[in-house]
């Protein structure tokens, strides 16, 4: 636990505290006018005096358990402000992954073939005027490897930034991840679409919208132990929504949220924020898992603007 963690725990600590003090207080004062009243009945001046403390006290103490639920509230926002800078901190750490896997595919894979692409286009050199047929094959070879370099290569360009999402859209884009997903995992994926289906999106919102279905997608690949998962797009006038839903194992929304590793929801739910969204994830053990975001196109376009 950090320092500004544990001052929030002390701060919630102080304001259950509090409440609890002065709720009790007034369940006190109650109960001692109550006996007042009941032994002083042909005192007047005692029970008026007594009934304007009374007034006074309870009014005072609402005032106090007014203010702790105030501060009930900033203290969500100081958790909110953890959140962020927790997250902060996760982004720093999935760009250092996320470059080591770069550099690890690109060292195993373009790096190692465009070697082996030298070490033939050497063999070719000496062969072509000794042997002819096996400089051929060797040729041959040399043009798989070069084959294989550029298909790797490729596959680790779509995955930083798919080249189709900006030349064709977003559906394209997800129809290929889908279908790319299908025939890895022989998972059985479908693209559906709704509504206005040639409105065109800003790009901002394509790119986001992509990457929390990319981001579900490879969850439910990883986790969800599906048979069948359905990818939803509806355009509308005043918004798109999407959904990615399986019929996997499902897990606890909540835990999953709070869990430290959970870098994948986090961060679908930044993204939705920054467009003024609303994400919902409806899960359940064993019950396979529904992840659903709308997007407001007029408050992108006033971000935008």
């Amino acid at each position: 636990m950090d320092k500004s963690e544990t001052v929030l725990h002390e701060f919630s600590s102080l304001v259950c505290d509090l409440r609890r003090v002065a709720l009790a207080s007034k369940e006190e004062f109650t109960d001692f006018c109550r006996i007042v009243r009941a032994e002083n009945n042909n005192s007047a001046g005692l029970l008026e005096y007594v009934t304007k403390q009374e007034a006074a006290q309870g009014s005072l103490l609402s005032e106090l358990v007014e203010k702790a639920d105030r501060m009930r509230e900033i203290e969500d926002k100081i958790q909110g402000l953890v959140q962020s800078q927790n997250f902060g901190f996760k982004i720093i750490t999935a760009q250092e992954e996320e470059r080591r896997r770069v550099a690890r595919e690109i060292h195993d894979g373009p790096a190692q073939a465009m070697a082996n692409v030298i070490f033939l286009a050497e063999v070719c050199e000496k062969l072509i005027e000794i042997d002819t047929e096996r400089a051929k094959r060797e040729l041959f070879e040399l043009r798989q490897q070069v084959r294989v370099c550029l298909t790797e290569t490729r596959k680790i360009i779509f995955d930083l930034r798919p080249m189709v999402l900006d030349d064709l859209g977003l559906v394209p884009t997800v129809k290929k991840i889908a279908d790319n997903l299908k025939e890895r995992s022989g998972l059985q994926t479908s693209v559906k679409l709704t509504g206005l289906q040639g409105q065109l999106l800003d790009s901002r919102i394509e790119v986001s919208l992509f990457r929390i279905i990319q981001e579900s997608l490879n969850n439910v690949e990883k986790h969800a132990e599906a048979s069948e998962v359905q990818v939803l797009i509806d355009f509308q006038h005043d918004r798109v929504t999407a959904k990615v839903k399986d019929d996997g194992k499902g897990f606890d929304p909540y835990n999953k949220y709070k869990d430290s590793e959970s870098f994948g929801l986090l961060g679908m739910r930044e993204r939705v924020s920054l467009l003024h969204g609303e994400l919902e994830i409806n899960s359940r053990v064993g019950a396979g898992t529904e992840i659903l975001v709308e997007i407001p196109l007029a408050a992108v376009a006033e971000i935008i603007a």
